[in-house]
């Protein structure tokens, strides 16, 4: 992504990229939270108990979140999740 990034609009960074994604879900989403996390690949939060037993991925709840994200990015009139 930097490679193609740095093609497009040189000198521009993709800091702050994930924090955007974070921040829309949590302001413009009910979206729980740990699908969130999910989608941004962070390590399932909690403890041992807890990662033992969570087997799912959240696939659909994902791609409707994103789905929802590139709606918003786009500028499309569509609602976001809920």
């Amino acid at each position: 992504m930097l490679i193609l990034l740095g093609q497009l609009a040189p000198g521009v960074t993709l800091r702050g990229f994930r924090a955007s994604f974070k921040t829309w879900a949590n302001d413009a989403t009910s979206v729980h939270p740990d699908v969130v996390e999910t989608a941004l690949a962070h390590k399932i939060v909690g403890d041992n108990i807890e990662r033992a037993y969570r087997r799912g991925d959240f696939f659909e709840k994902r791609r409707e979140l994103m789905a929802s994200w590139s709606a918003y990015l786009n500028g499309d009139s569509a609602g976001p999740v809920r």
